[in-house]
């Protein structure tokens, strides 16, 4: 899923479809809102659904978006012990 949008602009692709899932849009609209690509919408081709995602460039050809790194994965849990409970 994040690997997508980082390949499509190295290959200097206007565009790039996605497999739809609630989680994904909402990620892409964050993408959107926040101005790194240009467009996001849900497009339904028969039974399945995907996610259609313009990607934007400046004038020069160089991308918005360089890449997208996934900070924590939801399902590690982080645990961290209080400094007054070490030994």
């Amino acid at each position: 899923m994040l690997t997508r949008i980082p390949q499509r602009v190295r290959s200097r692709a206007p565009r790039v479809e996605i497999p739809h899932s609630n989680m994904k849009l909402g990620d892409r609209s964050i993408l959107k809102a926040e101005g790194y690509v240009a467009g996001v919408a849900s497009v339904e081709k028969g039974k399945f659904k995907s996610i259609p995602v313009t990607l934007r460039y400046d004038d020069e050809g160089t991308p918005i978006l360089s890449g997208i790194q996934m900070v924590k994965p939801a399902r590690v849990r982080v645990y961290a012990v209080p400094a007054r409970f070490r030994r």
